[in-house]
């Protein structure tokens, strides 16, 4: 869900996407920065990008009796199914560079 709302309700997230810590500048002290930034503690370093792959190509986490469930819970964040290929080598400045992720 975070991802969606940071990208205009579009859940289209690049493969190599791994959630981010806050900067190293933010000490562990400072609670209120810490407490503003946008990720819980618990997902820094997940590899968002690679499970979102998953689900697209072996239906992970889309199986059983509530596959049906979890696969409006995305459609709901704009979950991007079929995503445009090309987007990381955009994405890195290649290719048509400055063109959105989203594309």
């Amino acid at each position: 869900a975070i991802y969606s709302q940071m990208h205009n309700r579009t859940l289209n997230v690049p493969f190599d996407f791994v959630v981010p810590a806050p900067p190293s500048s933010i000490s562990a002290d400072n609670v209120q920065i810490e407490d503003s930034w946008p990720w819980p503690e618990r997902l820094w370093g997940l590899r968002l990008g690679q499970r979102l792959k998953d689900v697209r190509l072996k239906g992970a986490y889309l199986k059983g009796s509530d596959a049906h469930i979890r696969r409006a819970q995305l459609d709901a964040l704009g979950f991007v199914w079929s995503p445009r290929r090309g987007r990381r080598k955009r994405a890195l400045g290649g290719g048509n560079a400055g063109k959105e992720l989203s594309e």
